[in-house]
């Protein structure tokens, strides 16, 4: 296995960003992955760099993905708020940031 890493042919970073960005293209999140990241065996400081660098974009896939699966809306009662509320912490955001745009958008 050194062998490999040593010629270039396996780089944690490279696949942790291909994987990452392979998710969030999906519409996960940035806790999902680093679970996920974390259960392949890729290195914590590796999966902190890559979740860190993808940041900015966060939001974005949150907007897209609220955009895609509620039609642009939230739900205005409390009972389906909660569920796609819940919806989006399961694709691994987290509250702070759900709330954020709620916040942000006045949703």
């Amino acid at each position: 296995m050194n062998k490999l890493q040593n010629e270039g042919w396996q780089d944690d970073l490279r696949f942790a960003l291909a994987y990452t960005r392979s998710r969030q293209a999906r519409g996960y999140g940035p806790l999902r992955i680093e679970q996920e990241l974390n259960m392949r065996g890729v290195a914590e400081e590796i999966v902190n760099e890559v979740i860190n660098e993808q940041a900015y974009e966060w939001v974005e896939t949150l907007v897209k993905l609220i955009s895609k699966k509620f039609a642009g809306a939230l739900a205005n009662n409390f009972t389906e708020r909660a569920k796609q509320f819940r919806f989006l912490q399961y694709r691994g955001f987290n509250s702070w940031q759900v709330k954020q745009y709620l916040k942000e958008f006045d949703l």
